[in-house]
């Protein structure tokens, strides 16, 4: 049996093929590798468009008034009809992914809570996956900005629902200082 010539012009032999697999099995591995950083950018990443008034302990699940800032796999459902009263993302692919949610809360009085949160599933607090609860010192006018993350493995169909919650009325803002109110999925790698 003969193999292609390999760049010194030799025939290529049985080691040659193996040797050559060996380093392109190394060099996925490195592609694939997770590493205690995500280095890539958003999977999908969607923002809240309009400030919107928060009920004083009720929980506000993200609706209608969120919109896409990258989600190049249409991840994203909007929320806001009857039919889907909240917005969600499904998941494609089986995989570690950061799940990460921020809320940007002004108009909040000294020692009042404000959380980001993420769940699995369903709307429900119960469900959970990543909760993040903030105090307010009223000290300057960055307001409360909780930021919930965390890795962890989603299965191909999982919904991320993600919403926020506030001990006392106030307003859950689009931006602060150019800073979003914002869900963001980040891929991590193989699981």
């Amino acid at each position: 049996m003969t193999y292609p010539a390999i760049p010194d012009g030799r025939p290529r032999t049985p080691p040659d093929l193996a040797a050559e697999v060996a380093r392109l099995q190394r060099q996925v591995a490195e592609l694939t590798r997770r590493g205690p950083v995500p280095t890539l950018l958003p999977v999908c990443r969607i923002k809240l468009n309009v400030n919107v008034p928060m009920s004083a302990g009720i929980d506000m699940w993200a609706q209608g008034n969120w919109v896409v800032g990258e989600d190049p796999d249409g991840l994203f459902t909007a929320g806001g009809t009857s039919a889907n009263p909240n917005s969600f993302v499904r998941i494609q692919k089986t995989a570690r992914y950061l799940v990460s949610v921020t809320g940007l809360f002004s108009g909040v009085p000294v020692n009042a809570t404000c959380v980001a949160f993420a769940a699995l599933g369903a709307p429900n607090p119960n469900n959970s996956i990543t909760r993040d609860p903030r105090n307010s010192s009223n000290a300057g006018s960055d307001g409360v900005t909780p930021h919930a993350w965390r890795g962890r493995v989603l299965n191909a169909g999982d919904l991320i629902y993600w919403g926020h919650w506030a001990s006392t009325t106030c307003t859950l803002n689009a931006t602060s200082f150019t800073v979003p109110t914002e869900f963001s999925l980040y891929w991590l790698g193989p699981r």
